[in-house]
Parts: structure tokens; sequence; C-alpha cells
């Protein structure tokens, strides 16, 4: 019985399982749709025959399969047997590579040795374009997909009537055909005759695809290339709206990366239409002036409506350097993006701030990540600002060992790490320090077996040293000598991302902690014209935006007998007004935690006191001469920090959350609530037997995932769980 119900599993999916499938062993058979000595099917079922990982070696396919309930499992049967998921999960993408290694090899033998092909071959001439680096065998054109690296992964044939295969085994996914051209805009397109017709009308840099599925991965590698405009051809396929692949694949890419634009052809009802189509029947010239049109992008309610960090003028308006600092990074990157040009200036002020003041046990330690599209203007800010900064703060020292002084910069930390650890080594140099990160998405990305390891590392260490803000720490290791020990650090640190970032965001961010330890300031929009502003490498605004922080840097602290540890940060602890308003916002955060019941969103409301204690000492610094940065916080500063504390809450809790978890896992959280939704139609309760009897796909996921789509369905406020004898999951009204 469960065995059948492995195989209706695999058939779903579009595989033809094998004559036998034996418990404890893995089994290889052809993948979906091939035939033969086809070998990227695959499947492992679990020695007890209840569940197994199966999947398809050329699509990337990976699923797991859960025999129906038969049994109560225990916490140490649960472990063990995610234990055995995750190891399978492991060889699983271990063999996969392996896979994607042999067919690269033999793809790049085989490219090497073929002829270029000829510009009258069948299918070229019947399309109407010619070759652009193809080869040939035989009668076949040869398609060579590039991935990121710049090498030959696998390739695509085309036979003279146009039928397309792939090398077995080759990795697809985020690969394309480049045709070369004015890479100021690049075409993404699916097939190869498509492209070709766009660059003939256009001249431009095309990315074949080569399929609809496969455009979200290229658009994701053309980003990080960074090219000024991304502008997706799409076929219309023009059945109806609902069936329509590429239009909906295009919007759908869109929607997660607003950076990115599409246009399609317009195609008459019922008819499909592609861009060599469009071409062919309309020419050269007029596929150009619609092609090369203004682009426009797509707008569904969720993408610049909801998703940016809205900041109030009275946050940024009349608050001493802070206002000075947005006026100075304006001046000196020629960028106007409050989003971007806000955590600039307060991570800078922080910093300055940092080892001369705290309140309690608050420092000012700040994590910023500025989200936006690329070549909106978040590196600018950076490099602007840090050129005409950091000479300021340059400042000649003995070196410990006798050599001749350097120069050491008393500001700026390290800008990259290449692990943990290197980050450790590096606060350990200067444990007091202002990181800027061109690109921090890093933090957050995930292997398809898990958490990169390296990946894992750093933001173990960022996690450590965020909470040991001000305090000793010791990293202990067996060898003695490598003992990492980092006197009183804190540690600013600000980062960029695309929007693409929120797709690395899963459920393990959010109750990890390391979502709470950032707060993001998000711009929706794009590139805004200069308005004929140009950087500068100096400016009035920018030296005394750096000589005030300067001052700040080198203020003298007070002799205090109080101080056990004479080493660190002043306490300068709150007037009698301020601490009236803390204990009010304090009672108000711990009653909106009380009314929660997930872990993650309660880590974000409850940080709201912390935070605003950290910006109201940043509202001081900003405020204060260096004379008076000693006294204690009024009631101004803690307003300005509750504040904006609750903003970057709230925008956590109401827009953040929404964008955890997409692509497949989002889909999956859309199938449960459809499944609720439908059995409360039919008149049952949407029980989880009920919910899979509606969604036979949600039968095959792990306990781990069922949980996390609960818990972002319920933080979303789209379920509640109801208990009546059963657990219900009620859908809630949108």
């Amino acid at each position: 019985m469960h065995l059948s119900d492995l195989r209706a599993s695999m058939q779903s999916c579009g595989l033809q399982p094998p004559p036998d499938i034996i418990p404890g062993r893995w089994t290889r058979f052809s993948g979906a749709g091939k035939k033969g000595k086809n070998k990227a099917g695959y499947c492992y079922l679990f020695p007890d025959g209840l569940g197994a990982v199966f999947g398809d070696f050329t699509t990337g396919l990976r699923e797991v399969w859960q025999a129906e309930k038969v049994k109560t499992y225990t916490p140490s049967e649960r472990v063990d047997y995610q234990r055995m998921i995750d190891e399978a999960q492991k060889k699983a993408a271990e063999e996969q590579e392996k896979e994607y290694a042999r067919a690269a090899e033999y793809a790049r033998k085989k490219w090497e040795s073929l002829p270029p092909s000829i510009d009258d071959h069948g299918y070229l001439s019947r399309k109407g374009v010619k070759s652009y680096g193809l080869r040939q065998t035989g009668d076949l054109l040869v398609l060579p997909l590039i991935d990121a690296a710049g090498k030959i992964s696998t390739y695509q044939t085309i036979a003279l009537d146009g039928t397309k295969r792939f090398l077995t085994g080759g990795r697809k996914k985020g690969c394309a055909y480049p045709i070369e051209g004015n890479a100021k805009i690049v075409f993404i397109v699916e097939g190869y005759a498509t492209g070709a017709s766009v660059h003939e009308a256009t001249e431009c840099m095309v990315l074949v695809a080569v399929d609809a599925g496969n455009i979200q991965s290229v658009v994701e590698a053309a980003i990080k290339k960074e090219y000024p405009l991304i502008i997706i051809a799409a076929d219309n396929d023009n059945q109806n709206q609902s069936k329509n692949v590429g239009i909906n694949e295009a919007q759908k890419v869109c929607k997660l990366y607003p950076q990115v634009t599409w246009i399609a052809p317009p195609a008459p009802d019922g008819q499909g239409v592609d861009w060599n189509d469009y071409v062919t029947a309309h020419g050269l010239k007029a596929s150009r002036a619609l092609l090369m049109q203004e682009p426009q992008p797509y707008t569904a309610e969720a993408t610049a409506a909801t998703r940016e960090t809205v900041i109030p003028a009275h946050l940024i308006e009349g608050r001493g350097l802070m206002s000075l600092g947005m006026e100075a990074v304006h001046e000196l990157s020629a960028t106007n993006i409050p989003q971007y040009n806000f955590p600039i200036v307060l991570a800078h002020i922080s910093a300055a701030l940092a080892g001369k003041i705290r309140c309690g046990h608050v420092h000012p330690s700040c994590f910023f990540i500025k989200v936006g599209g690329t070549s909106t203007g978040k590196t600018e800010t950076d490099k602007y600002t840090k050129s005409s900064i950091f000479p300021h703060f340059n400042q000649v020292v003995n070196k410990k060992d006798g050599s001749p002084s350097e120069i050491k910069n008393t500001l700026y930390g390290p800008t990259d790490f290449a692990s943990g650890a290197g980050l450790m080594r590096a606060v350990q140099r200067q444990p007091i320090c202002l990181m800027m990160l061109d690109e921090i998405t890093f933090l957050f990305m995930k292997t398809s077996a898990g958490y990169d390891s390296n990946a894992q590392s750093k933001t173990k260490a960022i996690l450590e040293l965020s909470t040991s803000a001000g305090m000793r720490f010791e990293r202990p290791y067996s060898d003695t000598a490598n003992t990492i020990v980092i006197e009183y650090p804190v540690i600013n640190m600000v980062g960029n991302a695309t929007p693409g970032i929120f797709k690395t965001f899963t459920i393990d961010d959010l109750h990890s902690g390391l979502i709470q330890r950032f707060d993001f300031f998000c711009y929706d929009g794009h590139a805004p014209r200069k308005g004929g502003v140009i950087p500068q490498t100096d400016s009035p605004q920018g030296r005394e935006f750096a000589e005030r922080l300067g001052a700040i840097h080198k203020a003298e602290k007070p002799d205090s007998r109080y101080d056990i540890i004479i080493d660190t940060a002043v306490d300068i602890g709150m007037d009698a007004e301020a601490e009236k308003l803390m204990a009010a916002y304090s009672d108000e955060t711990i009653d909106r935690v009380n009314a929660e019941d997930d872990d993650g969103i309660k880590g974000i409301i409850s940080r709201r006191y912390h935070a605003a204690i950290k910006f109201g000492l940043i509202h001081a610094g900003a405020t204060r001469t260096a004379e008076d940065l000693f006294a204690p916080l009024q009631a101004a500063d803690i307003e300005y920090g509750q504040a904006l504390a609750t903003l970057l809450a709230d925008w956590k809790l109401n827009v953040l959350i929404q964008n955890i978890h997409a692509g497949d896992f989002d889909a999956l959280c859309q199938m449960f609530l459809e499944g609720a939704k439908g059995a409360i139609k039919a008149g049952k309760r949407p029980t989880g037997k009920i919910i899979v009897n509606r969604k036979p796909r949600l039968k095959n996921i792990t306990p781990r995932i069922w949980d996390d789509i609960v818990k972002v369905l319920r933080a979303r406020g789209q379920i509640r769980i109801v208990e009546e004898g059963k657990t219900v999951y009620e859908p809630l009204a949108d």
C-alpha cells in the first residue's frame, strides 16, 4: 500500500517509477520524459519503507515522500527520521553534482570538436535568423549553455524540424546561451530563434534561457553581474491568461525583482506569438521601436506600495548631525534616496559613539541592510561617503614589535571576511569599528542540502558579536594558541542587498535571531535621475560631517571610580522623564509579546526595547556637543528612539514576514491555504487529513516543512488553529 502511494507521488511529479524499489537501496531509472539508458531519475526508499527521497538530476527535481502516519513518533524518533532525510538529501545533492561535472566535461569536449554551423541550416532558414556562434554535428545545431563562471555546463541540440533535446545529466538552471551585443540593455528570452530575432532588432546582448522555467534563474544570475537594465522579452502564449506561461512567468519574476522589466509582443486572441514571429511579420524597425520603448515594470499591489521602508521627514529634519549627514551623503554620492542615505548616517554616528557611551548594557551597535534594485545607488552612497570621511580617521600608531609606525584607520573595519573565524580575527584587531559590506545576502544563502557551512559560520560570528557588545569575548580552541579574545567589541555593520534577498529568508532565519539583529531599509523604486548633481570627493557638508564625527570619536571620557572596567563605555543612564517613557514602552512591548505565540515574531517585538535605547543614544550623539555627550539620555532622545524602533519593527512584522519563503515553499503555503478554504466551502472541518486529501502534493512534505507552513500562515494572519478534538486549521478572511 505504501509503495503504491510512493509510485503515485513519483508519477505526479512526471517520473515513471522503476519496476523494483527496494528499501534501503538507491535506485536509478530514466528521468522525466526519458527512455532507454537514461539514468537521471533516482529514488531512495528508507529501510522502514515509510519514507523516501526521489528526484531527477536533469531537471533538479528533489522530493521527500512520507507514508500516511502509521505510528506516533517520539521526539527522538523524529530527530532520527529527520537525520535520515537530511543524509539522503545530502547524498542526492552530491550525486547530482557528480552528474553535472560529468556532463559539463563531456559537453566541453564535444563543443571543442565541432565545426561552426551554417547560416542556411534548415531550422535557421525557416526562422529567418543567423547563426550567432552556434556549432553543428550532422544536421543538429548545438547550443552550449554557459554558467555563472563562464564555463560550458551542458548543451541543447536543435534538429531540422525544430526538435530540441538536452544532454543527459547537465545543469540547466541559471545557465544560458549568450548572444553578444550592447550590454547596456540585456534581454532574456526563452528560445534561440527568439533571442536571435531580438538581437537583430536591437543589437543588444541577449541571454537565451532555453525555456520559461529557467527564466528566473537566468535573471538572478544577470542581476549579480549588475547589468544596467534587464528586460524579459517574453513569449505571448495567449491561450488564455491563466495558461499564458510566457507572460505569467515574466510577471512572476518581475514581481520578485522590481528592477527587472518585461515586454511581450501583441497577439490576436487565441494565438501564440513570440518575438521571432513578431519580427518576421513586422520587420526589424517596427520590432526595435516596440522592444526599445520605455519598459514598464510589473506593478502588483505587493511591490513598491508595500515593501518600501517609508521614513517620516521628522526623523531626519532638525536632528543636528543626522540632518547634516543626510546633506553630506547626498552631495558626496549624488544619491538622494533616504532608504540608502539614512542608514549610512545612522551607522557613522553610531560607530563614532561606540566605546564612548552606553545606557545600561545597551551599546550603539547597529546592523543595517539596504535593499534596492541593481544600479539604484546603494554602492555609491557607501563608496563616496567612505572615501571622503576615511582620511579624517587615519591615525599614526607605533607597532607593538617596535618596527616603524603605520597608519591605522580608527573608524572603519573590514569590508569582507572569508569565514566566521576571519571576522572574529578582524574584530580582535579592531574591536570597535564600522563594517561596510557591498553584498550581505551571503549571510542568508542556502544550498540545496541546507545551510552553506561557511555562511553559517559567518552568521554565528555576527550573532555572537552582536550579543557580546561591550563585553569581553573569548572563543576557546583546543589549540590554545588559536583562542580568540576580543576586548569589549562594539561593531556596526551596513550591508547592501537586492530584492532577491527576500527569497533567501526562511523561518530558520526568523527563529535563529538573525533577522531580529538586522534592521532593513528597503527602496522599491527604479534608479532616479541625478538632477545635474555629480559625486564629490570633497564638500563643505562632507568635511563638517567628518569633523563632527571625529569630535565625538575623540571625546575624552570622564574619570569614574564607579566604572569597574575602565576601558569600556561610560554608562550615561537616563533622566527621570526618560525612564518613565521607557517603562511605559516596556509594558507595551511585553503586552504585545505575550499576545503572540510565534517565537520569531516575539523576538522581533521584544527587540524594540533595546533598539529604542540604541537609537536614543544615536540621537543624543547627533544633537549634543562633544562636551555634553556623557549627560544622561533625556525624554527627547527616548521619544526619537522609540519612534524609529517601532517603525523598523513594524516593517518587519508587516512586510518582511509576508516575504518569508518565496518560490516553491510559498506555493506550498498557498496550496495549504487553498485546501483549507476548499474544505470550508465543502462544509468540512479543515483538519490536516482533509487538507491533504484536497491537495495530495502536501502528502509528500516532511513534518518540519508542515510545521513551517503553519507557522508562516499564522504569522501572515491567514489561518488560526482551533482544537476541536482534532487540530483544525481555520482560514481567516483576506
